[in-house]
């Protein structure tokens, strides 16, 4: 499936490749069924079950499955069962399965609403400046920190720790400040927290 993290709601091939590891016996009729734990994948075009006529010895067959990782489906490792069932070429009969363990990982949206313009101020006049935020994803924002930084002193401390924020969860940030000098103030709200898989992310 590439080694990847699948996202949740994409689509990915997954590719399967059947050895028949005998020396000397071909394999035929072949059935192979395709199923997850969780219904986390889905195949998509086709069903979850494929038929091979027979494989030589020491011979392989690939078959690539387009599989749709479930919009909702939980972030974890699922599990992919592979089951398969064939004959040999006196006529009997094999069962065989395994195993594949594919990581999928939800979406991370932190959403922040349209910074409003605090309006004109004078010299030494102190502006604010409040944000709405919220964690509008399936997955925990972890150790969530705020800072603000532009042509402007900040009245106390520039950043703050937020912590962890569920989804779901709405909050805002406010800071007050001073213009450094006349003329148009440029700045910016920096938002720094690590997703569900422990990749820090600025926005």
């Amino acid at each position: 499936y590439g080694g990847q993290p699948v996202s949740a709601g994409s689509r990915f091939i997954l590719s399967l490749t059947l050895n028949n590891t005998s020396t000397g016996t071909a394999l035929q009729n072949i059935k192979v069924t395709v199923s997850s734990d969780d219904s986390a994948f889905l195949p998509v075009g086709t069903s979850n079950a494929f038929y091979v006529a027979s494989i030589p010895a020491g011979s392989s067959y690939v078959h690539p499955m387009r599989l749709e990782a479930q919009k909702d489906a939980e972030q974890k490792t699922s599990m992919v069962t592979i089951n398969m069932s064939y004959e040999d070429t006196a006529g009997g009969t094999h069962t065989a399965s395994d195993i594949i363990s594919i990581p999928v990982v939800q979406e991370t949206r932190l959403v922040i609403d349209e910074i409003l313009d605090p309006g004109y101020l004078t010299a030494d006049q102190m502006g604010y400046l409040n944000v709405n935020y919220y964690n509008m994803g399936k997955t925990q924002l972890s150790n969530l920190r705020i800072s603000v930084e532009g042509d402007f002193s900040v009245d106390g401390s520039a950043t703050m720790y937020m912590g962890n924020m569920t989804s779901g969860k709405s909050d805002y940030y406010s800071v007050n400040f001073f213009p450094n000098g006349p003329g148009p103030l440029n700045g910016k709200v920096i938002f720094t927290f690590e997703d569900a898989a422990g990749d820090e992310r600025t926005v």
